[in-house]
Protein backbone atom coordinates (compact mmCIF):
# COMPACT_ATOMS: atom_id res chain seq x y z
CA UNK A 1 0.00 0.00 0.00
CA UNK A 2 1.44 3.13 -0.95
CA UNK A 3 -0.05 5.57 1.16
CA UNK A 4 0.14 5.66 5.01
CA UNK A 5 -3.96 5.40 5.43
CA UNK A 6 -3.34 2.79 7.77
CA UNK A 7 -1.56 5.63 9.82
CA UNK A 8 -3.15 8.58 8.53
CA UNK A 9 -3.91 10.11 4.83
CA UNK A 10 -3.84 13.32 5.55
CA UNK A 11 -3.95 15.32 9.05
CA UNK A 12 -5.68 18.86 9.38
CA UNK A 13 -5.88 20.99 12.38
CA UNK A 14 -7.60 23.50 13.10
CA UNK A 15 -6.92 26.55 16.07
CA UNK A 16 -9.31 29.67 16.56
CA UNK A 17 -7.88 31.90 19.38
CA UNK A 18 -10.46 34.75 19.87
CA UNK A 19 -9.94 38.13 21.66
CA UNK A 20 -12.69 40.13 23.78
CA UNK A 21 -12.63 43.67 24.53
CA UNK A 22 -11.96 43.92 27.99
CA UNK A 23 -13.87 46.16 30.87
CA UNK A 24 -12.90 48.98 33.00
CA UNK A 25 -10.46 51.07 32.03
CA UNK A 26 -9.07 49.61 29.46
CA UNK A 27 -13.08 49.16 27.60
CA UNK A 28 -12.62 50.17 24.09
CA UNK A 29 -15.49 51.61 22.16
CA UNK A 30 -15.48 50.30 17.99
CA UNK A 31 -15.91 53.23 15.21
CA UNK A 32 -19.09 53.03 13.79
CA UNK A 33 -19.56 50.20 12.07
CA UNK A 34 -18.74 50.01 8.34
CA UNK A 35 -15.73 52.04 8.44
CA UNK A 36 -12.49 50.54 8.08
CA UNK A 37 -8.25 51.29 9.54
CA UNK A 38 -7.89 51.49 5.85
CA UNK A 39 -10.55 54.40 4.79
CA UNK A 40 -13.48 53.99 3.71
CA UNK A 41 -16.51 51.53 4.13
CA UNK A 42 -14.96 47.46 4.77
CA UNK A 43 -17.68 45.00 3.90
CA UNK A 44 -17.36 41.49 6.24
CA UNK A 45 -14.87 39.30 5.16
CA UNK A 46 -13.08 41.90 2.71
CA UNK A 47 -9.04 42.37 3.57
CA UNK A 48 -6.93 45.85 4.58
CA UNK A 49 -3.78 44.42 2.93
CA UNK A 50 -0.64 46.28 2.71
CA UNK A 51 0.84 46.97 -1.04
CA UNK A 52 4.17 45.64 0.20
CA UNK A 53 4.84 42.26 -1.49
CA UNK A 54 6.02 39.12 0.82
CA UNK A 55 10.17 38.70 1.10
CA UNK A 56 10.58 36.00 -0.69
CA UNK A 57 15.12 35.66 -0.07
CA UNK A 58 15.08 37.23 3.52
CA UNK A 59 18.23 37.81 5.02
CA UNK A 60 18.20 35.85 7.89
CA UNK A 61 21.90 34.14 9.72
CA UNK A 62 22.15 30.55 10.00
CA UNK A 63 22.45 31.36 13.95
CA UNK A 64 18.93 32.93 13.92
CA UNK A 65 17.26 30.30 12.42
CA UNK A 66 19.12 27.84 14.79
CA UNK A 67 17.94 30.00 17.82
CA UNK A 68 14.37 30.10 16.58
CA UNK A 69 14.33 25.83 15.94
CA UNK A 70 15.54 26.14 19.82
CA UNK A 71 13.25 28.30 20.48
CA UNK A 72 9.93 26.50 19.13
CA UNK A 73 11.65 23.26 20.70
CA UNK A 74 11.46 24.69 24.05
CA UNK A 75 7.91 25.71 23.13
CA UNK A 76 6.72 21.63 21.92
CA UNK A 77 8.08 20.93 24.86
CA UNK A 78 6.10 23.17 27.36
CA UNK A 79 2.67 22.83 25.29
CA UNK A 80 2.89 18.98 25.22
CA UNK A 81 3.23 18.98 29.15
CA UNK A 82 -0.03 21.16 29.46
CA UNK A 83 -2.35 19.07 26.78
CA UNK A 84 -0.76 15.74 27.45
CA UNK A 85 -3.68 14.83 30.55
CA UNK A 86 -6.25 15.28 28.13
CA UNK A 87 -7.96 12.06 27.43
CA UNK A 88 -8.08 10.15 23.89
CA UNK A 89 -5.39 10.78 21.16
CA UNK A 90 -3.47 13.84 21.10
CA UNK A 91 -2.31 15.38 17.73
CA UNK A 92 -1.04 18.73 17.82
CA UNK A 93 1.04 20.90 15.20
CA UNK A 94 3.65 23.83 17.41
CA UNK A 95 5.29 24.85 14.73
CA UNK A 96 2.32 25.90 13.04
CA UNK A 97 1.33 27.52 16.30
CA UNK A 98 4.12 29.41 16.54
CA UNK A 99 3.69 31.07 13.17
CA UNK A 100 0.23 32.03 13.83
CA UNK A 101 1.30 33.49 17.51
CA UNK A 102 4.37 35.43 15.69
CA UNK A 103 2.08 37.13 13.47
CA UNK A 104 0.02 38.45 15.92
CA UNK A 105 3.02 39.37 18.16
CA UNK A 106 4.09 41.96 15.56
CA UNK A 107 1.23 44.12 16.84
CA UNK A 108 1.29 43.40 20.43
CA UNK A 109 3.94 46.15 22.78
CA UNK A 110 4.60 46.44 26.55
CA UNK A 111 3.55 44.09 28.91
CA UNK A 112 1.20 41.86 26.07
CA UNK A 113 4.78 41.80 23.70
CA UNK A 114 6.60 40.49 27.06
CA UNK A 115 4.24 37.75 27.78
CA UNK A 116 3.78 36.27 24.45
CA UNK A 117 7.43 36.21 24.20
CA UNK A 118 7.67 34.40 27.62
CA UNK A 119 5.10 31.94 26.41
CA UNK A 120 6.01 31.11 23.03
CA UNK A 121 9.74 30.74 23.89
CA UNK A 122 10.67 33.61 21.89
CA UNK A 123 14.24 34.81 22.29
CA UNK A 124 14.92 36.75 19.03
CA UNK A 125 14.26 40.57 19.26
CA UNK A 126 11.17 41.83 16.80
CA UNK A 127 13.66 42.75 14.18
CA UNK A 128 15.18 39.06 13.66
CA UNK A 129 12.44 37.50 14.57
CA UNK A 130 9.87 37.56 11.68
CA UNK A 131 12.42 37.31 9.19
CA UNK A 132 13.12 34.67 10.70
CA UNK A 133 9.60 32.94 10.76
CA UNK A 134 9.35 33.87 7.46
CA UNK A 135 12.27 31.75 6.58
CA UNK A 136 11.37 28.83 8.27
CA UNK A 137 7.83 29.24 6.70
CA UNK A 138 9.16 29.57 3.23
CA UNK A 139 11.46 26.81 3.87
CA UNK A 140 8.46 24.23 4.94
CA UNK A 141 6.53 25.55 1.99
CA UNK A 142 8.70 24.37 -0.47
CA UNK A 143 9.43 21.22 0.67
CA UNK A 144 6.13 20.70 0.79
CA UNK A 145 4.98 22.20 -2.57
CA UNK A 146 5.85 19.05 -4.90
CA UNK A 147 2.85 17.76 -7.71
CA UNK A 148 3.76 14.82 -8.81
CA UNK A 149 2.04 11.48 -7.34
CA UNK A 150 2.89 10.67 -4.01
CA UNK A 151 4.41 13.84 -3.17
CA UNK A 152 4.63 15.55 -0.15
CA UNK A 153 2.25 17.86 0.94
CA UNK A 154 2.23 20.77 3.86
CA UNK A 155 -0.27 23.85 3.44
CA UNK A 156 -0.42 26.10 6.66
CA UNK A 157 -3.16 28.97 6.36
CA UNK A 158 -3.07 31.44 9.09
CA UNK A 159 -5.59 34.71 9.24
CA UNK A 160 -6.17 37.53 11.19
CA UNK A 161 -9.69 38.63 11.69
CA UNK A 162 -10.77 42.10 13.21
CA UNK A 163 -13.74 44.37 13.97
CA UNK A 164 -14.85 46.48 11.61
CA UNK A 165 -14.09 49.71 11.92
CA UNK A 166 -10.96 49.31 13.98
CA UNK A 167 -7.54 51.21 13.00
CA UNK A 168 -4.95 48.72 12.13
CA UNK A 169 -1.78 50.44 11.71
CA UNK A 170 -0.20 50.27 8.80
CA UNK A 171 3.18 49.13 9.52
CA UNK A 172 1.91 46.35 11.24
CA UNK A 173 0.24 45.68 7.45
CA UNK A 174 3.51 45.80 6.30
CA UNK A 175 5.09 43.36 8.78
CA UNK A 176 2.39 40.75 7.97
CA UNK A 177 2.44 41.13 4.12
CA UNK A 178 6.46 40.97 4.03
CA UNK A 179 7.04 38.46 6.41
CA UNK A 180 3.80 35.98 6.19
CA UNK A 181 1.96 37.04 3.25
CA UNK A 182 -1.04 38.33 5.20
CA UNK A 183 -3.25 40.97 5.68
CA UNK A 184 -6.24 41.65 8.20
CA UNK A 185 -9.84 40.46 7.57
CA UNK A 186 -12.74 42.29 8.45
CA UNK A 187 -16.29 41.22 10.01
CA UNK A 188 -18.82 42.71 12.28
CA UNK A 189 -18.42 41.26 15.37
CA UNK A 190 -20.21 43.55 17.57
CA UNK A 191 -23.52 43.55 15.37
CA UNK A 192 -23.47 40.52 13.98
CA UNK A 193 -21.62 37.86 15.55
CA UNK A 194 -22.97 34.75 14.03
CA UNK A 195 -22.93 36.26 10.22
CA UNK A 196 -19.29 36.67 11.50
CA UNK A 197 -18.49 33.46 12.18
CA UNK A 198 -20.24 31.92 9.36
CA UNK A 199 -17.50 34.13 7.66
CA UNK A 200 -14.61 32.61 9.40
CA UNK A 201 -15.96 29.47 8.52
CA UNK A 202 -16.66 29.39 5.05
CA UNK A 203 -13.01 30.86 5.08
CA UNK A 204 -11.62 28.34 6.55
CA UNK A 205 -14.03 25.74 4.83
CA UNK A 206 -12.99 27.22 1.34
CA UNK A 207 -9.24 27.57 2.06
CA UNK A 208 -9.16 23.51 3.64
CA UNK A 209 -11.01 22.04 0.44
CA UNK A 210 -14.08 21.59 3.03
CA UNK A 211 -11.53 19.51 5.58
CA UNK A 212 -12.97 21.96 8.07
CA UNK A 213 -16.28 23.40 8.09
CA UNK A 214 -16.88 24.24 11.21
CA UNK A 215 -13.83 25.24 13.05
CA UNK A 216 -15.88 27.79 15.14
CA UNK A 217 -18.93 26.75 16.78
CA UNK A 218 -22.20 28.66 17.80
CA UNK A 219 -21.26 30.76 21.00
CA UNK A 220 -17.79 30.97 19.92
CA UNK A 221 -18.31 34.10 19.01
CA UNK A 222 -19.84 37.58 21.00
CA UNK A 223 -20.53 41.26 20.23
CA UNK A 224 -17.33 41.63 22.52
CA UNK A 225 -15.07 39.45 20.46
CA UNK A 226 -12.40 42.23 18.64
CA UNK A 227 -10.19 39.92 16.61
CA UNK A 228 -9.67 36.27 15.90
CA UNK A 229 -6.64 34.94 15.11
CA UNK A 230 -7.35 31.20 13.18
CA UNK A 231 -4.50 28.66 11.87
CA UNK A 232 -5.16 25.47 10.26
CA UNK A 233 -2.20 22.89 8.77
CA UNK A 234 -2.72 20.29 6.26
CA UNK A 235 -0.34 17.57 6.05
CA UNK A 236 -0.18 14.05 3.36
CA UNK A 237 2.83 12.55 2.71
CA UNK A 238 3.03 8.63 1.05
CA UNK A 239 5.91 6.32 2.51
CA UNK A 240 8.91 5.78 0.80
CA UNK A 241 8.43 2.22 1.05
CA UNK A 242 5.42 1.14 0.35
CA UNK A 243 3.17 -1.33 2.42
CA UNK A 244 1.91 -4.05 0.98
CA UNK A 245 -1.91 -4.00 2.18
CA UNK A 246 -1.76 -8.29 1.67
CA UNK A 247 0.93 -8.60 4.43
CA UNK A 248 -1.55 -7.07 6.80
CA UNK A 249 -1.71 -9.56 10.06
CA UNK A 250 -3.39 -9.32 13.75
CA UNK A 251 -0.76 -8.74 16.07
CA UNK A 252 -0.45 -7.62 19.76
CA UNK A 253 0.00 -4.15 20.51
CA UNK A 254 0.75 -2.96 24.18
CA UNK A 255 -1.31 -0.09 25.64
CA UNK A 256 -0.68 1.55 29.56
CA UNK A 257 -4.05 -0.22 30.30
CA UNK A 258 -3.20 -3.65 28.68
CA UNK A 259 -3.11 -5.54 25.67
CA UNK A 260 -5.03 -5.01 22.27
CA UNK A 261 -5.23 -7.09 18.62
CA UNK A 262 -5.09 -4.67 16.32
CA UNK A 263 -4.37 -5.03 12.64
CA UNK A 264 -0.56 -4.29 11.46
CA UNK A 265 1.33 -3.39 9.03
CA UNK A 266 4.29 -5.26 7.96
CA UNK A 267 7.20 -4.36 5.38
CA UNK A 268 11.20 -5.17 5.69
CA UNK A 269 13.89 -2.72 5.19
CA UNK A 270 16.55 -0.42 6.69
CA UNK A 271 15.03 2.55 8.61
CA UNK A 272 17.27 5.20 10.83
CA UNK A 273 17.59 3.35 14.15
CA UNK A 274 18.59 4.84 17.48
CA UNK A 275 18.69 4.21 21.36
CA UNK A 276 18.35 6.93 23.94
CA UNK A 277 18.71 6.80 27.88
CA UNK A 278 15.84 4.95 28.39
CA UNK A 279 13.94 4.67 25.00
CA UNK A 280 14.06 3.34 21.31
CA UNK A 281 13.38 5.23 18.14
CA UNK A 282 13.23 4.99 15.22
CA UNK A 283 11.87 7.37 11.30
CA UNK A 284 9.99 6.26 8.87
CA UNK A 285 10.92 8.52 5.80
CA UNK A 286 7.97 9.97 3.94
CA UNK A 287 8.33 9.59 -0.30
CA UNK A 288 11.12 12.42 -1.21
CA UNK A 289 13.39 12.09 2.04
CA UNK A 290 11.99 15.66 3.30
CA UNK A 291 10.08 14.21 6.06
CA UNK A 292 9.37 11.23 8.11
CA UNK A 293 7.74 9.95 11.12
CA UNK A 294 10.08 9.46 14.02
CA UNK A 295 8.27 6.52 16.89
CA UNK A 296 9.69 6.70 19.75
CA UNK A 297 9.34 3.82 22.12
CA UNK A 298 10.30 4.83 26.22
CA UNK A 299 11.23 1.27 28.46
CA UNK A 300 8.40 -1.16 28.96
CA UNK A 301 6.97 0.39 32.66
CA UNK A 302 8.69 3.76 32.17
CA UNK A 303 5.90 5.49 29.60
CA UNK A 304 4.82 7.73 32.44
CA UNK A 305 8.00 9.08 34.30
CA UNK A 306 9.45 8.91 30.30
CA UNK A 307 6.40 11.49 29.47
CA UNK A 308 6.86 13.88 32.28
CA UNK A 309 10.84 13.95 31.40
CA UNK A 310 10.24 15.13 28.12
CA UNK A 311 11.08 18.74 28.07
CA UNK A 312 13.41 20.89 26.26
CA UNK A 313 16.40 19.56 27.32
CA UNK A 314 15.98 16.06 26.16
CA UNK A 315 14.75 17.97 22.93
CA UNK A 316 17.62 19.89 22.16
CA UNK A 317 19.33 16.80 23.11
CA UNK A 318 17.44 14.32 20.70
CA UNK A 319 18.47 16.71 17.80
CA UNK A 320 22.01 17.20 18.54
CA UNK A 321 22.05 13.39 18.48
CA UNK A 322 19.94 13.01 14.57
CA UNK A 323 21.95 16.80 13.78
CA UNK A 324 23.96 14.98 10.76
CA UNK A 325 22.45 16.70 7.84
CA UNK A 326 24.40 19.57 9.19
CA UNK A 327 28.07 18.22 9.11
CA UNK A 328 27.21 16.73 5.73
CA UNK A 329 26.18 20.46 4.38
CA UNK A 330 29.81 21.19 4.51
CA UNK A 331 31.10 18.95 2.59
CA UNK A 332 31.56 18.98 -1.40
CA UNK A 333 30.15 16.73 -3.74
CA UNK A 334 33.44 14.00 -4.53
CA UNK A 335 33.73 13.65 -0.93
CA UNK A 336 30.20 12.85 -0.18
CA UNK A 337 30.28 9.91 -2.90
CA UNK A 338 33.17 8.91 -1.11
CA UNK A 339 31.78 8.60 2.22
CA UNK A 340 28.03 6.97 0.65
CA UNK A 341 30.71 4.55 -0.48
CA UNK A 342 32.33 3.64 2.67
CA UNK A 343 29.12 3.56 4.31
CA UNK A 344 27.84 1.03 2.03
CA UNK A 345 31.05 -1.17 1.73
CA UNK A 346 31.07 -1.00 5.66
CA UNK A 347 27.53 -2.04 6.02
CA UNK A 348 26.00 0.85 7.22
CA UNK A 349 22.92 1.42 4.79
CA UNK A 350 21.31 4.00 6.97
CA UNK A 351 23.94 6.15 7.10
CA UNK A 352 24.80 5.54 3.25
CA UNK A 353 21.19 6.69 2.47
CA UNK A 354 21.29 9.56 4.84
CA UNK A 355 24.66 10.85 2.61
CA UNK A 356 23.25 10.06 -0.75
CA UNK A 357 20.54 12.29 0.14
CA UNK A 358 22.30 15.15 1.04
CA UNK A 359 24.25 14.68 -2.15
CA UNK A 360 21.40 15.00 -4.24
CA UNK A 361 19.60 17.44 -2.21
CA UNK A 362 22.72 19.95 -2.47
CA UNK A 363 24.13 18.97 -6.18
CA UNK A 364 20.91 18.58 -8.26
CA UNK A 365 20.95 17.77 -11.74
CA UNK A 366 24.54 16.62 -11.48
CA UNK A 367 26.12 13.29 -12.85
CA UNK A 368 26.69 13.16 -8.93
CA UNK A 369 23.42 13.19 -7.94
CA UNK A 370 21.95 11.14 -10.91
CA UNK A 371 24.31 7.97 -9.65
CA UNK A 372 22.88 8.77 -6.49
CA UNK A 373 19.52 7.76 -7.40
CA UNK A 374 21.07 4.65 -8.52
CA UNK A 375 23.01 3.63 -5.35
CA UNK A 376 19.60 4.78 -3.17
CA UNK A 377 17.90 1.64 -5.57
CA UNK A 378 20.61 -0.72 -4.69
CA UNK A 379 19.94 -0.01 -1.16
CA UNK A 380 16.32 -0.35 -1.08
CA UNK A 381 16.96 -3.55 -3.36
CA UNK A 382 19.40 -5.20 -0.30
CA UNK A 383 16.68 -4.25 2.30
CA UNK A 384 14.23 -5.75 0.93
CA UNK A 385 12.36 -3.24 -0.77
CA UNK A 386 11.54 -3.72 -4.40
CA UNK A 387 9.07 -1.30 -5.03
CA UNK A 388 11.34 1.22 -3.47
CA UNK A 389 13.87 0.42 -5.42
CA UNK A 390 11.96 0.18 -8.35
CA UNK A 391 11.23 3.94 -8.01
CA UNK A 392 14.69 5.14 -7.76
CA UNK A 393 15.75 2.62 -10.68
CA UNK A 394 13.07 4.58 -12.67
CA UNK A 395 14.30 8.27 -11.38
CA UNK A 396 17.73 7.15 -12.52
CA UNK A 397 16.65 5.99 -16.32
CA UNK A 398 14.37 9.15 -16.21
CA UNK A 399 17.85 11.51 -15.27
CA UNK A 400 20.41 9.63 -17.16
CA UNK A 401 19.16 7.36 -20.09
CA UNK A 402 22.89 6.84 -20.93
CA UNK A 403 24.66 6.88 -17.68
CA UNK A 404 27.17 4.35 -16.37
CA UNK A 405 24.87 2.42 -15.02
CA UNK A 406 22.52 2.45 -17.02
CA UNK A 407 22.50 -0.88 -18.21
CA UNK A 408 22.30 -2.35 -14.47
CA UNK A 409 19.55 0.58 -13.44
CA UNK A 410 16.94 -0.96 -16.30
CA UNK A 411 18.32 -4.72 -15.87
CA UNK A 412 17.67 -4.91 -12.01
CA UNK A 413 14.05 -3.21 -12.78
CA UNK A 414 13.27 -6.35 -14.90
CA UNK A 415 13.95 -8.31 -12.88
CA UNK A 416 12.21 -6.70 -10.01
CA UNK A 417 9.09 -6.16 -12.17
CA UNK A 418 9.24 -10.02 -12.41
CA UNK A 419 9.32 -10.48 -8.76
CA UNK A 420 6.97 -8.26 -8.28
CA UNK A 421 4.20 -8.68 -11.29
CA UNK A 422 5.15 -11.70 -13.16
CA UNK A 423 6.78 -12.26 -16.68
CA UNK A 424 4.23 -10.80 -18.56
CA UNK A 425 4.82 -7.87 -17.00
CA UNK A 426 9.03 -7.65 -17.46
CA UNK A 427 8.60 -8.51 -21.04
CA UNK A 428 8.43 -5.14 -22.37
CA UNK A 429 11.82 -4.51 -20.13
CA UNK A 430 13.34 -7.69 -21.38
CA UNK A 431 13.22 -6.40 -25.22
CA UNK A 432 14.68 -3.19 -24.42
CA UNK A 433 17.45 -4.67 -22.37
CA UNK A 434 17.99 -7.21 -25.12
CA UNK A 435 18.17 -3.99 -27.65
CA UNK A 436 19.64 -1.62 -25.92
CA UNK A 437 22.53 -3.61 -23.98
CA UNK A 438 23.15 -7.30 -26.09
CA UNK A 439 26.76 -8.03 -24.01
CA UNK A 440 25.04 -7.12 -20.77
CA UNK A 441 25.28 -8.37 -17.11
CA UNK A 442 21.56 -9.03 -17.44
CA UNK A 443 21.36 -10.07 -20.85
CA UNK A 444 20.54 -14.20 -20.08
CA UNK A 445 18.08 -13.15 -17.35
CA UNK A 446 16.11 -11.68 -20.38
CA UNK A 447 16.27 -13.91 -22.84
CA UNK A 448 14.79 -16.05 -20.46
CA UNK A 449 12.26 -14.25 -19.93
CA UNK A 450 11.44 -13.53 -23.98
CA UNK A 451 11.75 -17.71 -24.06
CA UNK A 452 15.39 -17.06 -26.31
CA UNK A 453 17.90 -19.98 -26.19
Amino acid sequence: MRTNSIFFSGTLLGLAVAFSACGGNDAVTPPPTGMGGMGGPVLAGTESRSQKLRITMPAVAAGQLQQLAGDERHFTANLYQAVRGADGNLIFSPESVSIAMGMLSGGAAGATAAQLAAAMQFSLPQAQLHPAFDALDLALASRGAGTAPGAFKLTALNALWAQNGFTILPAYLDLLAENYGAGVRRVDFAAMPEAARATVNQWVSSATGDKIPALLSPGDVQPDTRLILTNAVYFKAEWRSRFDKSRTRDGTFHTLVGTVTVPMMNAEGTVEYWRGDGYQAAALPYAGDSASMVLIVPEAGTFAAFEGALDAAALDAEARARDVDGVLDTVDARALGALADAARYSGEPVLCRRVLTVLRRRFPTTPASHAAAFQLGRIDDDGGDTRGALDWYRRYEAEAPRGPYAAEALGREMLDVERLSGRAAATPLAHAYVARFADGTYLLQARAILGQP
